[in-house]
């Protein structure tokens, strides 16, 4: 089993992230928006998440 560095375990959760809102046929404009307001998820992971969500159209 890998060794899980802090940096890929942000960008692991974040993926998982927006693979849940992805599945929910949730525009870009309402992906940002829950990944602002999630108070359950760090900030490394919350700035990951927008960089994945930018990136995906």
């Amino acid at each position: 089993m890998p060794s899980w560095t802090p940096t890929l375990r942000a960008e692991r959760e974040a993926l998982s992230l927006l693979h849940f809102l992805r599945a929910h046929d949730q525009p870009q404009s309402e992906w940002l928006n829950a990944i602002s307001s999630d108070q359950t998820i760090s900030e490394a992971v919350r700035q990951r998440a927008f960089q994945f969500a930018r990136e995906w159209k």
